[in-house]
């Protein structure tokens, strides 16, 4: 009763099954991978955002940049103003605008390249300067922030002198030969104060996305996938089986 199974549509029919599931549990168990990664990231950073200051030189001896991801940390030491970029695009709280980004040259050498603040600006804006750093001797505290992986292999030929599209803390040292530590701080505060024009970059916004709700859908897919094939094929099964006996009907009948 099921040899039509064996004919052109419903070969493909059937092949489109065997492809359409295996597919829907591997989406599934990579959206819920992603999920458990999700969590996973957002209890460390919840933990970090309450843990007290300290010296950045001693959260990085401790851990990783990316274990101290969003910690508090201070550090002392100069501005090298001459080394200042402005980080284009970036979307603070509805607003367009850059952040501005010093490196600091910290008391034992080390250098920080520090995200001073965000700079808002209109789209009608000409040219764009940074407002200077503070100068002298400075103490910042601020948020070990996630390193941005940039998207771009090479330097866009149309940014304006001063304007990158993402923080390479690795092109940095490589390109200035100074001794750099591999993260960057978000300025919270800064003693002596920096400029009014600047605004501190947010905390993050902790969810957990939607993977988990990525992960239901994939599985309804795969398991609607057979329920519906089951139906279909059964459906024709029925009405193939009627068509015999009526047939049968019919012989008799004559």
């Amino acid at each position: 009763m099921y040899r039509f199974l064996l004919h052109g549509k419903w070969i493909a029919l059937t092949v489109l099954l065997v492809l359409v599931v295996p597919l829907s549990v591997l989406a599934a168990d990579w959206q819920w991978n992603r999920w458990q990664s999700r969590k996973t990231t957002n209890a460390l950073v919840t933990a970090n955002l309450v843990i007290p200051a300290a010296p950045i030189s001693d959260i990085t001896a401790a851990a990783t940049s990316t274990e101290a991801d969003w910690r508090l940390a201070t550090v002392v030491g100069r501005y090298d103003d001459s080394l200042t970029v402005l980080v284009r695009r970036q979307v603070v709280n509805g607003r367009t605008g850059f952040i501005v980004t010093t490196p600091l040259i910290a008391n034992d050498g080390q250098v920080v390249l520090v995200q001073r603040g965000f700079l808002p600006v209109s789209p009608s804006s000409g040219s764009v300067s940074a407002p200077p750093a503070p100068s002298g001797t400075v103490t910042v505290t601020g948020r070990i922030r996630p390193i941005p992986v940039s998207d771009l292999a090479v330097r866009p030929p149309d940014l304006p002198p001063g304007q990158v599209n993402r923080i390479d803390v690795a092109e940095f040292a490589t390109a200035t030969g100074l001794p750099t530590r591999d993260l960057v701080l978000a300025a919270a505060s800064s003693t002596p104060p920096d400029s009014p024009l600047l605004t501190p970059l947010p905390l993050p916004t902790i969810d957990e996305g939607p993977h988990l709700s990525y992960v239901g859908q994939w599985t309804l897919i795969g398991i609607a996938s057979i329920v519906i094939w089951i139906i279909v094929v059964r459906r024709e099964a029925s009405h193939r089986r009627e068509e015999v006996e009526a047939a049968e009907v019919s012989r008799q009948a004559t």
